[in-house]
Protein backbone atom coordinates (compact mmCIF):
# COMPACT_ATOMS: atom_id res chain seq x y z
CA UNK A 1 0.00 0.00 0.00
CA UNK A 2 1.13 3.57 -0.56
CA UNK A 3 1.64 5.81 2.48
CA UNK A 4 2.64 9.39 3.22
CA UNK A 5 4.71 9.91 6.39
CA UNK A 6 5.09 13.35 7.96
CA UNK A 7 7.22 14.62 10.84
CA UNK A 8 8.62 18.01 11.80
CA UNK A 9 11.83 17.28 9.87
CA UNK A 10 10.90 14.89 7.04
CA UNK A 11 8.15 13.96 4.60
CA UNK A 12 8.27 10.54 2.96
CA UNK A 13 6.02 8.87 0.42
CA UNK A 14 6.32 5.29 -0.70
CA UNK A 15 5.16 1.70 -0.69
CA UNK A 16 4.94 -0.55 2.36
CA UNK A 17 3.73 -4.11 2.86
CA UNK A 18 -0.05 -4.43 3.23
CA UNK A 19 0.43 -5.94 6.70
CA UNK A 20 3.02 -3.37 7.90
CA UNK A 21 2.64 -2.15 11.49
CA UNK A 22 2.50 1.60 10.80
CA UNK A 23 2.92 2.40 14.51
CA UNK A 24 6.07 0.27 14.72
CA UNK A 25 9.19 -0.16 12.60
CA UNK A 26 8.55 -0.93 8.92
CA UNK A 27 10.29 -0.94 5.53
CA UNK A 28 9.27 1.73 3.03
CA UNK A 29 10.31 1.85 -0.64
CA UNK A 30 10.75 5.57 -1.28
CA UNK A 31 8.65 6.94 -4.16
CA UNK A 32 11.37 9.50 -5.01
CA UNK A 33 14.55 7.38 -4.95
CA UNK A 34 13.42 3.74 -5.01
CA UNK A 35 15.57 3.16 -1.92
CA UNK A 36 14.32 0.90 0.86
CA UNK A 37 14.18 2.82 4.14
CA UNK A 38 13.51 1.53 7.65
CA UNK A 39 10.97 3.89 9.24
CA UNK A 40 10.14 4.18 12.93
CA UNK A 41 6.41 4.77 12.58
CA UNK A 42 6.02 6.21 16.07
CA UNK A 43 8.07 9.25 14.93
CA UNK A 44 5.71 10.06 12.04
CA UNK A 45 2.09 10.74 11.28
CA UNK A 46 1.35 8.04 8.71
CA UNK A 47 -1.55 8.26 6.25
CA UNK A 48 -2.61 5.68 3.72
CA UNK A 49 -2.80 7.15 0.21
CA UNK A 50 -5.80 5.83 -1.67
CA UNK A 51 -5.09 4.71 -5.24
CA UNK A 52 -6.36 6.98 -8.00
CA UNK A 53 -9.76 6.03 -9.39
CA UNK A 54 -9.61 5.61 -13.15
Amino acid sequence: MRVFCTSQMHDLEGEVADDADLDGRFDLVCADTGETLVVNGWLFEVERVEPAVA
